[in-house]
């Protein structure tokens, strides 16, 4: 946002703790997985969720139903009927496919972080609470769902599935070469038709019973038990638990990300609501070097790890404290709550503080990996108020005025198609809107928000790419995109060179083709030099300035123009006057084309008005730099040699050493 705000220097106390879900329950979302171990697409596709739900294990929920085709599957062999009536119940045609929350999203790649933020942030009106304990050779379940609010109308089921975590097979099962197998169904304990419920009124709970006997091929180590409420008419899913949830139930009080500010108290409450459990609570601190953190409990301060006995029905407060130094930046806290022993999940909360940031990094999901491109490129430009954060807090960052001092956002999206999400493309039209800058580069970021294969692309998203960002997305690409060309006319970035794209990853390699939505906007970039492949486009009004671009900074080969583009874009966003303002001072400039045309000896191009420390550059017609000459000040026309030029279309600009002017024709014979 544009307003500047003083940096508050060392020793400012920010004690953070965690966001209220208010009177709704935590909501549980559930994937529903359709696999097969002879299935070539699923070893492709299955590694890309594996390493999703590994991220967000204790924020969601996972079945994987195993196929009888395309081949051969011991999993599937091992619960045919079944899994046939779950195949039936969704309409599942082809593997892999994935459900969620009831819905298809198509296969497994689809999952994303951003689809999983959104829909982990609402509430839920139901709590599922699910126990597996042992009765001899058998195993007893129990299921209890509260009505925390009032449920909202509708015909629901319960279902009940034995799950087993990790199956790991020394070689593939199967014929597709994978070996690990997560969240493998094992059996259904109600039918697959599910078991019809009738739920009560705020306040009211349900308790349900059943048992079942283990095969002895299942490792009950890592066997356990989910359950899920699903509407019969629409087929949403309600809410979903686990038996491996922790009893010790985590209460957010406040906001997640905090501008640093003096004598900040917040608080989380933790309520063991069984039995006496050993808890265990790390902090893993990411933070500037003259900052530091620590957290108490029960009036003892830990710097990193705490282990205490949670009693039955007792609350303990734990309070999370950070004093920022007098180094500008950003920390980043994680804490781990662990019930040792309990086989249930661990607990994570992350936490940010910002202090004196004027320009901010955004990491989309495993972008951080590229983050330095971005450090290096405000480096570049003398920026010494930049830093850098995950894309978990940014909505709420906005939202919460936590990032009231930041002027300008940086989104390094990497191939994530996920960087534009119904969970954020509120806030940032809110920080636009309020004089923001932003800009955005990555791969898959067009296709994301626009494509009707991605997650991502909701009307919420595609209206702030297409009347917000004002682009326009034509198509995801493809791997002959392997040039980056500025259009020579741009006034920023027009006297860049070209430069090599490279497949940063891997066989993923489709950089977005994208283009202005609008009149007024400007492309910037194209592929290989075809100006019918827009590669990026700028945008300017009164309150904002946007930058995108369809290919990632990782990816370009010279890494040394990704430091440029960014300079570029971070002195435009500093920028007092408007590349618009430049652009019709410069044709103000230019009264008329230059004559004659064509022209064999002498081009005349007519100029008008003050001016100093102007050049003319001539290039030729794919934009080539042949020459630049200086303009004298005060002359009315410039006389342009062009005697030793070949035949041909060139064109002319008129340039101030820093931005760049519009291109005009000129014809040589």
């Amino acid at each position: 946002m544009r307003k500047l705000y003083p940096l508050v220097l060392s020793f400012i106390l920010t004690t953070i703790t965690f966001s209220a879900y208010g009177q709704g329950a935590t909501k549980y979302p559930l994937y529903e997985h359709f696999t097969n171990a002879s299935c070539p697409p699923c070893a492709v596709q299955n590694p890309i969720f594996d390493a999703l739900y590994s991220e967000n294990e204790n924020r969601v929920n996972h079945i994987a139903y195993h196929t009888s085709w395309p081949g051969r599957d011991p999993m599937y062999s091992a619960n045919t009927t079944e899994q046939n009536e779950m195949v039936a119940f969704y309409g599942i045609r082809g593997v892999p496919s994935m459900i969620f929350n009831g819905s298809s999203i198509g296969g497994p790649a689809n999952a994303s972080q951003g689809q999983i933020n959104a829909a982990a942030s609402q509430t839920s009106p139901i709590k599922l609470t699910v126990r597996d304990n042992p009765n001899g050779m058998s195993r007893n379940v129990g299921v209890t769902i509260e009505s925390v609010m009032a449920p909202p109308a509708g015909s629901y089921i319960i279902r009940v599935a034995v799950i087993e975590s990790m199956i790991e097979y020394t070689s593939a099962p199967g014929t597709n070469g994978e070996r690990d197998f997560p969240n493998v169904f094992r059996d259904m304990l109600t039918s697959t038709a599910g078991e019809s419920i009738t739920l009560l009124p705020q306040g009211g709970k349900v308790n349900l019973s059943y048992t079942y006997t283990p095969d002895p091929s299942w490792d009950m180590d890592n066997i356990y038990v989910i359950a899920y409420v699903q509407n019969t008419g629409t087929r949403e899913i309600l809410n979903s638990g686990a038996s491996n949830v922790p009893t010790l139930e985590v209460t957010p009080t406040t906001a997640t990300i905090l501008k640093a500010s003096a004598q900040n108290t917040f608080s989380i409450d933790m309520n063991e609501t069984e039995a006496d459990q050993m808890i265990q609570v790390t902090l893993d601190a990411k933070q500037p070097m003259d900052w530091t953190a620590s957290f108490d409990i029960d009036g003892t301060t830990y710097q990193t790890t705490a282990s205490f006995m949670s009693s039955a029905a007792a609350v303990k407060t734990l309070d999370l404290n950070v004093v920022p130094g007098s180094m500008v930046g950003v920390g980043e806290y994680k804490l781990t709550i662990e019930a040792v022993n309990s086989g249930a999940k661990d607990q994570e909360f992350e936490f940010v503080v910002i202090s004196g940031v004027t320009d901010l990094i955004i990491n989309i999901g495993d972008a951080d990996a590229y983050e330095n491109i971005f450090a290096t490129g405000m480096q570049a430009a003398g920026n010494t108020t930049s830093a850098s954060m995950g894309d978990a807090k940014l909505g709420e960052g906005i939202t919460s005025n936590a990032l009231d001092g930041v002027i300008n956002l940086y989104i390094n999206a990497g191939e994530s198609a996920d960087a534009l999400t119904d969970g954020n493309v509120l806030a940032l039209q809110t920080f636009l809107q309020n004089g923001g800058r932003l800009f955005i580069a990555g791969q898959d970021v067009g296709y994301g928000a626009m494509s009707s294969g991605s997650a991502s692309s909701t009307s919420m998203v595609q209206g702030f790419f297409t009347t917000v960002l004002k682009a326009q997305f034509i198509s995801d690409g493809n791997n002959q995109n392997l040039l980056l060309t500025p259009f020579t006319s741009d006034a920023l970035y027009g006297n860049l060179s070209a430069g090599g794209i490279v497949q940063t990853h891997g066989n993923n390699f489709t950089p977005d083709e994208i283009g202005p939505a609008t009149i007024g906007v400007r492309p910037i970039f194209t592929y290989n030099a075809n100006r019918s492949k827009t590669a990026g486009i700028r945008t300017e009004t009164s309150a904002y300035k946007a930058v995108v671009i369809g290919v990632g900074m990782e990816m370009l080969q010279d890494v040394s123009l990704a430091y440029q583009i960014l300079k570029i874009s971070h002195d435009w966003f500093y920028d007092g006057i408007s590349t618009s303002v430049f652009d019709a001072a410069m044709e103000d400039l230019m009264e008329g084309s230059a004559y004659p045309q064509p022209a064999s000896d002498i081009a005349y191009i007519p100029v008008t008005g003050d001016y100093q420390n102007l050049n003319i550059r001539l290039m030729d017609a794919s934009g080539r730099l042949i020459r630049e000459e200086a303009v004298p000040a005060g002359l009315s026309t410039f006389e342009l040699q062009v005697q030793d030029l070949a035949s041909g279309l060139y064109f002319y600009q008129l340039t101030d050493g820093e931005r760049i002017g519009k291109a005009q024709k000129l014809m040589v014979e």
